[in-house]
């Protein structure tokens, strides 16, 4: 947790940016912090060996960036009014961002513990999984509010 920057989530919530490019420079800038081989190893062994070290960093995760992010879909895909009319950001919300983040992850799991190199660069692979993210989230985001009676 000493990694985390919070100008992240400053950056994050900078709404004169769209939002692509706000997740790609987040990405970019919690890769770099994060995704070395010592801590994805670290953490993998003390998910496996049961620790609250985990638990704990992805509660913080959840809490700190996953939010935010629902939070920032919501104005960049919904109305206004439906902002206005929405619930509380849902776990069924957060469940969907956490695609994009465990995708993001998952690159890096791939690189450090199995050392299977990437076909593109990581921004371009960044890119393409913030913009698949965001293609999806068009979609369903306004019928994943639309169910929750907003």
């Amino acid at each position: 947790m000493k990694k985390w920057d919070p100008l992240w989530i400053r950056d994050l919530k900078d709404r004169s940016v769209p939002l692509r490019d706000r997740l790609n420079r987040f990405y970019s800038q919690y890769a770099h912090s994060t995704y070395r081989p010592e801590w994805i190893r670290i953490y993998m062994f003390a998910g496996l060996a049961g620790m609250g070290l985990n638990r704990n960093y992805l509660d913080f995760v959840r809490k700190q960036l996953l939010v935010v992010v629902a939070e920032e879909l919501r104005h960049a895909l919904l109305s206004r009014y439906a902002r206005t009319k929405a619930p509380k950001i849902s776990a069924r919300e957060i469940e969907m961002v956490w695609n994009l983040h465990g995708s993001m992850f998952y690159w890096a799991v791939r690189r450090n513990i199995f050392g299977i190199k990437a076909p593109a660069p990581f921004e371009v692979r960044t890119g393409d999984a913030v913009d698949l993210f965001l293609a999806g989230a068009r979609e369903i985001y306004p019928r994943l509010l639309a169910g929750s009676g907003a």
